[in-house]
């Protein structure tokens, strides 16, 4: 298979070369438009709901599925998409219901483990959490680590709990890596009013480092995004910026928005000073944000370009560079779900394109989980191929203007054996 560079080498005889992953500039001078590269899953599991969770990090995607579990693709040299195994928690305390032939994850107290619910991948480590977990309480919750190995496959490198774990802490309701630093929210902490805890990798273990919290909140930690030296945490009902300046995570500014239904992972987004939180209205609204002379202000709130009856625009969102993508699992005319991508430039976002799933007949999900990764995305479809779930890679092309020649945009679309093992 060849390679875009190959093929637009060959295409243009060497006279441009367009790299696959350019950074964004400062205020893009045009829009790009998103193809699909890749379709991964289901992993060979029945009626599994792949994409619950998602995250995407260079060469490695992770997803979670309904039925504890996660699945790891990796991007070969040949740009294909290969899964590397679904793997469980190895002390999860579900059970197993069944009726007639088909079996799924359930819970003597009315709930699962959720392992799988909120997942982040940095390099080569994944972190999983686990909100429902009872080993230390009911829903106390646990985050594992997994860690690849040579060889491709993955192992548990460590459990991680919180000092002092109680029943209904949840944690493990959103989870963050970067590095050698990871982040665990723990909705129910404290009484309810939740908590983040941080663990710092040390001598090939992670160590608790901190943990940080607002007073009279409820439910801090709900979900969280991390990058560098600052953190956006979402609580039930506000947004909060915390920095690091000394070694200590510091509150620098409480944002101006009434966080609605961040009820799963995904309804904040965080990239240098740019920031976007699912917001206040019932039929769903995205409020941005931007830090301008180290202060905060919401400059906009994005609504959906194609309102629908049953619209959740705004559930799951991400952001890169100058780019938003913001999914609604209702969306589009046969509430299919989709994904609505924007363009940061002169101080705004601009509606740019909708992506679908297109193949499905009905009610596939898709935009419930999105993660966006300089040029590339991943859009996860739980209830596609009979509720299997689908996970859809886009790659960021650029368009005539851009690349500046007479020739249309490119793509390769290259839908891998989603039971491969190999």
């Amino acid at each position: 298979m060849f390679t875009r560079s190959e093929i637009l080498i060959a295409f243009l005889t060497g006279a441009f070369i367009w790299p696959v992953a350019a950074p964004f500039a400062a205020e893009p001078e045009g829009p790009k438009t998103f193809v699909v590269e890749a379709a991964v899953g289901p992993y060979d599991w029945y009626e599994s709901g792949l994409g619950v969770g998602v995250d995407l990090d260079g060469d490695i995607l992770v997803g979670g599925d309904r039925d504890e579990g996660i699945e790891i693709y990796r991007r070969n040299a040949e740009g294909e998409w290969i899964g590397e195994g679904r793997y469980r928690a190895p002390d999860g305390t579900f059970e197993w219901c069944c009726d007639f032939d088909f079996c799924w994850a359930c819970d003597p107290d009315g709930s699962v483990d959720s392992f799988g619910s909120a997942v982040a991948v940095s390099g080569k480590r994944v972190v999983v959490g686990a909100p429902g977990n009872d080993v230390n309480g009911n829903d106390a919750g646990a985050a594992y680590v997994f860690a690849r190995r040579k060889n491709g496959t993955w192992r548990l490198e460590q459990r991680l709990d919180p000092p002092g774990p109680r029943p209904d802490d949840g944690f493990g309701c959103a989870v963050s890596i970067e590095e050698r630093r990871i982040l665990v929210g723990a909705s129910g902490a404290d009484d309810g009013a939740g908590a983040v805890y941080e663990f710092a990798l040390r001598r090939g273990t992670w160590v608790g480092a901190q943990s940080f919290g607002v007073s009279g909140s409820l439910g801090f930690g709900r979900d969280l995004a991390l990058d560098g030296n600052q953190v956006l945490v979402a609580s039930d009902n506000a947004a909060y910026v915390f920095e690091r300046p000394s070694g200590s995570w510091v509150e620098s500014e409480t944002l101006d928005v009434e966080v609605e239904g961040c009820g799963t992972p995904n309804c904040v987004a965080l990239d240098g000073d740019l920031a976007a939180v699912r917001a206040e209205k019932a039929d769903g609204a995205v409020a941005a944000f931007r830090k301008v002379s180290g202060i905060w202000s919401r400059i906009q709130t994005v609504t959906s370009p194609g309102p629908s009856e049953f619209s959740e625009f705004g559930k799951a969102l991400d952001l890169a560079g100058h780019v938003l993508v913001i999914g609604d699992p209702q969306g589009g005319d046969e509430e299919n779900g989709s994904a609505y991508v924007y363009d940061f430039g002169n101080g705004a976002w601009v509606y740019r394109e909708t992506l679908e799933e297109g193949d499905w007949l009905y009610g596939a999900g898709f935009g419930s989980a999105i993660a966006l990764d300089n040029e590339q995305l991943a859009v996860s479809a739980p209830a596609d191929h009979y509720g299997d779930g689908v996970v859809y890679i886009f790659v960021d092309t650029p368009t005539m203007d851009e690349m500046n020649i007479d020739v249309l945009p490119w793509s390769t679309r290259n839908l891998i054996d989603p039971t491969s093992t190999r």
